[in-house]
């Protein structure tokens, strides 16, 4: 499915194994709050790695060990992008004009290889 580990639970449906082995071990996981690694092998369900995070704290994690996108400049306005995927409002606008000037210009080569 993800990576992690899954089993089935009558009435509460498919469950990641890291939430359930805390469950086990901690009781219930306060609401807002994630499961998180400190191994970062999502498989894993040994308690002694995992810890009580939310989602800001996740974030904070991943990026300390380099594993999350860093925000950057593009074009002057703040937003998560790789170079090849930026979705900013000025790379959008230039990609569609991008795509549109192809596509006239494989019409316009058709039209004439049609005469």
């Amino acid at each position: 499915m993800d990576g992690y580990g899954h089993r089935w639970i009558r009435g509460r449906g498919f469950q990641r194994t890291h939430r359930l082995a805390w469950e086990g071990a901690h009781g219930p996981i306060p609401l807002g709050m994630l499961v998180l690694h400190h191994c970062d092998n999502p498989p894993c369900m040994n308690v002694n790695h995992l810890f009580l995070g939310t989602q800001a704290d996740n974030i904070a994690d991943a990026q300390q060990k380099g594993r999350f996108p860093r925000a950057s400049m593009c074009h002057g306005s703040r937003t998560m992008y790789n170079h090849y995927d930026c979705r900013c409002t000025e790379c959008t606008r230039a990609n569609t004009d991008y795509y549109r000037r192809r596509r006239a210009r494989r019409r316009n080569e058709h039209v004439r290889t049609a005469d």
